[in-house]
């Protein structure tokens, strides 16, 4: 065993593959995750992305252990599941580990208490991990005491968004070194294995139901309406996971895209969600995919109980009318049977917005025209609607339609769409003359 730090006085290695008691799933899953963060390159930076500040190189040394315990009388009773120990170059880096599988809680008091002895012990960091989503790895929803984590960083991240880095960094296939590869694909699969106890966020709270009927029925949701922020964490966690979803969809890492207030404090986060849903009665979120031709914007209407996923592009400035500028659109989507798929043109000024089916404009591309023929439309936003009243019936359906509809708008349209560029300007036409060895213009 490598030599301890010297405020501990046990610890043990983690192992791939793990042994021990069958009802101590949290130490086994560590163990096995722990054990490949030194072996597999690049995994650390990959799996931690967003949190820890520290990025290593080839050179850099990671010491992990388990089941640690503390010298100190006052903290005997203090045992992290994990320590992670970070060298590079002449830069330490270190962090303690709680983790929680299936539906286990982590308990606020435990984690506060970690936070003091890494204090004391001059460790940088807490790390949570459990199947609980969180929009950013510092937006943690414990809500500790701003001075516990005054001095120590603390961040939470879930088991499935490890799980889903893993598969995106094999799927697009980022390792290179066949043992490093097989680690890492058997580390997914006991993940993906329902007794590693990991699962992502499946179903809406108990509130979910008599809201959306209140909502059905044209009544108010105010910040006094039962549970309401029961459903504002769910949609917090939601779309998070929407997030995963489309990242083990593509192979590559989406991200949510938040304002700049709700990046700097959950809370704010939570704020907004709230407000949306007070003022009328939906949620939104926007996700980020590299190199895509916009944002992917996904909504739920609680009122009309409808579902639509859609992505905004400017109109191509160098089109004159608008049937130029819709027959630019269909040319990148598929022709395919498009059901459920619409078009909502933006105008110059004041004028409202006008929207038609992708069916009815590849038959007639002035059907979405405003009444002044002479305008064109500076923005297209192409919309997936899904109108289904039984989505909204179900906890888990409503979770399901929404990952569903997501991945068949990338599938059918997020993939092929480019956003508008001009042309670069022309070179001028200039005459040259060349007399005697001398160039002339």
């Amino acid at each position: 065993m490598p030599q301890l730090p010297d405020y501990l006085e046990h610890c043990r290695e983690p192992r791939l593959i793990p042994v021990g008691s069958a009802s101590n799933t949290e130490n086994q899953v560590l163990s096995a995750f722990l054990s490949t963060l030194p072996v597999v390159q690049g995994w650390f930076n990959a799996a931690f992305a967003g949190g820890p500040p520290i990025k290593l190189g080839k050179q850099a040394k990671i010491k992990c252990f388990t089941e640690v315990v503390f010298k100190d009388k006052e903290y005997r009773d203090c045992r992290p599941d994990g320590l992670i120990l970070i060298t590079t170059g002449k830069t330490q880096w270190s962090a303690l580990i709680e983790a929680k599988v299936k539906n286990n809680k982590l308990d606020p008091s435990q984690v506060e208490k970690y936070c003091r002895v890494a204090k004391q012990h001059k460790i940088d960091a807490v790390i949570t991990l459990s199947n609980e989503l969180t929009s950013k790895p510092d937006h943690h929803f414990l809500g500790l005491p701003k001075h516990v984590t005054r001095a120590v960083a603390l961040y939470h991240f879930s088991w499935a968004s490890i799980l889903t880095t893993g598969q995106v960094l094999l799927g697009r296939q980022s390792v290179e070194d066949i043992e490093q590869i097989f680690i890492l694909e058997e580390l997914v699969k006991y993940f993906q294995h329902e007794s590693a106890g990991i699962s992502r966020f499946s179903q809406m709270s108990t509130s979910w139901t008599p809201i959306v009927k209140q909502a059905t029925l044209g009544q108010a949701i105010t910040k006094n309406t039962e549970d309401v922020d029961d459903l504002v964490n769910d949609w917090l966690q939601q779309s998070k996971d929407l997030v995963l979803t489309l990242s083990n969809l593509i192979h590559e890492r989406a991200e949510l895209r938040l304002s700049k207030s709700a990046k700097d404090d959950v809370s704010a986060h939570q704020r907004e969600i709230a407000q949306r849903l007070f003022k009328n009665a939906s949620f939104a979120a926007s996700l980020d995919v590299p190199n895509c031709a916009s944002s992917i914007d996904v909504d739920a209407f609680l009122k009309t109980r409808q579902i639509q996923v859609s992505m905004r592009l400017q109109a191509p400035k160098d089109k004159k009318s608008t049937s130029a500028r819709i027959n630019w659109l269909l040319r990148m989507l598929k022709e395919t049977e498009m059901n459920g798929y619409f078009v909502t043109a933006t105008w110059p000024s004041v004028i409202k917005d006008t929207t038609a089916s992708v069916a009815d404009l590849r038959n007639d591309q002035n059907c979405i025209q405003c009444d002044n023929p002479k305008m064109a439309p500076i923005n297209l936003i192409v919309k997936f609607v899904v109108d289904d009243a039984k989505a909204f019936t179900g906890r888990k359906t409503f979770i399901q339609t929404l990952g569903e509809s997501l991945q068949k708008f990338y599938t059918d349209v997020g993939q092929h769409l480019k956003a508008w560029q001009p042309a670069p300007p022309k070179a001028k036409k200039v005459e040259v003359e060349i007399e005697d060895g001398v160039m002339e213009e």
